[in-house]
């Protein structure tokens, strides 16, 4: 079975109404428009569209399907106020995010754990505490990675993650840099961040065998360019 008909299997599985268009499913009731993409390179972002890679849905089905679950409501939903926040151990997190992280684990500096009773539901992963120069006492930190339980969505989960680093920290700011091609804006926008800047596109290398990506620097039959990511800061308001 190839990667549309897998996809389009999936949706109708759901079920969801959509139209599709080539390889685009339009999602009206969502206002949601999913792409999908082997090495194809897209010109503009769209805040209401998501890319799915055939390396990714080839290489980490189950995390792509509950993505799509969660922006289509369709996932197991939990409260945020029945969870707590804290730090967590390093392997740990690793072990989490290597299973429900797109992309794996990503070295970091502070971990936390959203959990339900003993039970862990999303991790986030944050850099070392910048001090800036330019402003006295301005400090700066970097969310680095967030993914939630496969199958599961933490209402109000993230924003209660963040504050708990915030006050943890006792930082002026979170910043964090979000894949245009796996993000709709406007959840983070909801949460206070703001645009600060976009990074030029990197070029992705595909094996055509195992659909492993990986970054180079030059182009060549098996690779494509991303959208980039966009900076976003989000102000500590509990500080003056």
């Amino acid at each position: 079975m190839n990667f549309k008909l897998e996809f389009t299997e999936f949706l109708k599985s759901i079920p969801i109404g959509f139209e599709q268009l080539n390889d685009s499913f339009i999602i009206n009731n969502f206002d949601l428009e999913i792409c999908l993409a082997t090495l194809e390179t897209f010109e503009d972002y769209k805040k209401n569209r998501l890319i799915i890679r055939q390396s990714d849905w080839m290489n980490n089905k189950e995390i792509v399907q509950s993505k799509v679950l969660t922006l289509l409501n369709k996932n197991v939903k939990i409260h945020g106020r029945q969870t707590k926040v804290k730090r967590i151990e390093a392997q740990l997190a690793k072990a989490f995010l290597e299973k429900n992280h797109l992309k794996g684990y990503f070295n970091s500096k502070v971990k936390y754990g959203c959990f339900l009773k003993e039970e862990l539901m999303a991790v986030m992963t944050f850099g070392t505490k910048r001090r800036f120069k330019k402003e006295e006492n301005f400090t700066s930190i970097e969310m680095i990675q967030f993914a939630s339980k496969i199958g599961f969505s933490i209402v109000g989960g993230l924003d209660k993650m963040l504050h708990f680093a915030e006050i943890d920290f006792g930082t002026n700011e979170i910043m964090t840099y979000l894949d245009l091609e796996q993000t709709l804006n406007n959840t983070w926008t909801k949460l206070g961040f703001v645009e600060a800047n976009t990074s030029k596109r990197l070029i992705f290398e595909v094996n055509p065998i195992t659909f492993e990506t990986k970054k180079v620097e030059a182009e060549n039959e098996n690779t494509y360019k991303n959208l980039g990511n966009k900076k976003m800061i989000r102000k500590n308001q509990n500080l003056g």
